[in-house]
């Protein structure tokens, strides 16, 4: 889905200001290569850099709960899986995977694993402007190009606990994305400068230099004032 322009546009805006601005807000790092702000309780900006991700780290995965992802700049990639459940599905796209389970954000559980075999989809590709749905069971795999940008928003419902499972081939070890943490400055620094160069202009990043160095004392506005109305115009 590709949200109007008028919209996307004034979204885009707000989103090169904070991450202007983005020392003026806490982001949190998580090992699949990106860091985070929440914008309310349910919508969050990730900025994405997988050189940054925790080496070798698990990337297939599904979701505690429903969202919708909206690419603000640069392009995702992802790939959809589903197991394998029935006959006709033979001759498909396969492989033999582990399943454990996951608490978002703190990594593997004592549950049991599982020896599944998966179905690969076929590989989705989404740019600045396009928006994609994933259910909470959909397993995936995101593979998104550096200095990638997203809004997400999540769709809580009754019930939605912080578990989700994640998937590795049968022929490696499970490698944890770790406990979510708060980002250093470094990071933050590293994550939006990049983002910055590569999709809004040398002029931006020598702006947010100029905050990083102090030299820019001019008033900054906080996410919830920021992105409040663009927030209801997206969905």
């Amino acid at each position: 889905m590709i949200k109007p322009m008028t919209m996307y546009n004034t979204t885009r805006a707000m989103v090169e200001m904070i991450l202007v601005n983005a020392l003026m807000f806490k982001w949190t790092y998580m090992g699949l290569g990106l860091i985070k702000l929440y914008l309310n309780s349910n919508v969050r900006l990730h900025v994405w850099d997988t050189t940054r991700a925790v080496k070798g780290v698990t990337m297939i995965h599904n979701h505690p709960w429903d969202f919708t992802s909206t690419v603000i700049v640069g392009r995702i990639q992802q790939r959809r899986f589903r197991e394998f459940r029935r006959a006709e599905d033979r001759g498909l796209a396969i492989g033999n995977y582990m399943r454990g389970t996951v608490m978002c954000g703190v990594g593997l559980s004592e549950m049991p694993t599982k020896f599944v075999t998966l179905i690969t989809e076929e590989t989705e590709t989404y740019e600045h402007g396009n928006s994609y749905h994933q259910f909470a069971h959909e397993i995936h795999e995101t593979m998104p190009d550096i200095g990638t940008v997203t809004l997400v928003e999540a769709n809580f419902r009754p019930g939605d606990d912080k578990s989700a499972y994640v998937f590795w081939p049968d022929s490696r070890q499970f490698v944890s994305a770790g406990h979510t943490r708060e980002a250093t400055a470094d990071e933050i620094i590293h994550f939006t400068k990049t983002a910055l160069s590569r999709h809004f202009g040398l002029q931006s990043v020598e702006k947010a230099e100029m905050r990083w160095k102090g030299l820019y004392p001019d008033m900054v506005l906080y996410p919830d004032m920021v992105l409040k109305d663009e927030i209801k115009l997206i969905k």
